[in-house]
């Protein structure tokens, strides 16, 4: 089961990753793993999807976004890890567009473009633009970031 909450900033994101990885801790599935980060990230991965905003009709700006959206809704119900957690942040078109946007001068992030998903603490892989709308790419980014773990 994966699961999804929705954010408009960094502080929302930032409020989300916490509210994730307290949720890590109780869903890993040795206790004593707790102790080692590295499998409550790959117990329970939490992945963020930067995309465009949307009008009222449901449209984004975002033209890559909007081909990407129904692919990466795809992905998450049909490829992503279990458990796994989705965040989503939307801009908006000015924030985007802003070169001192937090998601492109954040040393965690440093986006370049949008629509971007990443595996959450790691900048690298990540899917950008057209490999968002691409289930193929999707596939090969979680079998990269979500190896299974072994005993």
């Amino acid at each position: 089961m994966a699961v999804h909450q929705y954010v408009n900033s960094l502080q929302e994101l930032e409020a989300a990753i916490e509210q994730f990885q307290k949720i890590s801790m109780q869903v890993s599935s040795t206790p004593s793993r707790h102790e080692n980060t590295e499998h409550l990230i790959n117990d329970f991965p939490i992945f963020i999807i930067v995309s465009g905003t949307k009008d009222k009709k449901g449209v984004s700006w975002c033209p890559d976004c909007e081909k990407a959206d129904p692919v990466l809704e795809e992905a998450e119900q049909s490829l992503a890890p279990e458990p796994s957690a989705f965040i989503t942040v939307y801009l908006t078109r000015e924030e985007w567009k802003n070169p001192k946007n937090v998601f492109r001068t954040d040393g965690r992030f440093r986006l370049t473009s949008i629509p971007t998903m990443l595996k959450w603490p790691n900048r690298e892989p990540k899917l950008v633009e057209a490999q968002c709308a691409d289930i193929e790419a999707i596939k090969e980014f979680f079998d990269e970031c979500c190896p299974q773990v072994q005993d």
